[in-house]
């Protein structure tokens, strides 16, 4: 007899790419549910981050936001038990265009968070995030934090861009 074989793809996320992109404005000062998002299925778009090391983008998803009136943004995709099974996480801002680099970083270790910093955006203005990994052994899910601060509560900040984790500097 004849036998068919089928084969099973992950379904793209709904944000798969920058037009999809998701609206997180609302979890400023606050994250997503737990493991919320994912690269399971994700397809590239766009371009990588200036300091990603996949090659990529690979499987990058993509948030927007509309910027708060803060000092500072501290934008986190965050892994490792119910966060979130990615690893090896790459992370990027860009400015509307959604290929106008504001900051990028990435793991130092495959099971790192991945923490931007961001001082200086404008108020009110739309910016873009893309999460990718380094290979499809490590998509997975992950958790999307964001976080304000003024600068009454920065101890030294230098007002450049830094990543807390991964291999950029500033």
């Amino acid at each position: 007899g004849i036998g068919l074989v089928k084969v099973m793809r992950a379904q793209a996320p709904t944000n798969d790419n920058y037009a999809n992109a998701i609206n997180i404005t609302t979890y400023i000062n606050s994250c997503s549910p737990n493991a919320a998002y994912t690269t399971v299925g994700g397809t590239a778009d766009k371009v990588a981050g200036a300091n990603w090391n996949n090659s990529g983008p690979k499987y990058n998803v993509w948030f927007k936001f509309t910027a708060p009136h803060a000092d500072q943004l501290r934008i986190t995709a965050d892994v490792g038990g119910t966060k979130g099974t990615q690893t090896q996480t790459q992370l990027a801002l860009w400015k509307s265009d959604g290929t106008t680099e504001i900051w990028s970083a990435r793991y130092v270790n495959p099971g790192d968070d991945v923490i931007l910093r961001v001082p200086g955006l404008t108020p009110d203005s739309v910016y873009y995030i893309s999460v990718d990994t380094y290979s499809a052994s490590t998509v997975g899910t992950f958790t999307l934090c964001l976080k304000t601060t003024n600068r009454s509560s920065i101890l030294a900040i230098n007002e450049v861009l830094y990543a807390e984790s991964g291999a950029s500097t500033a």
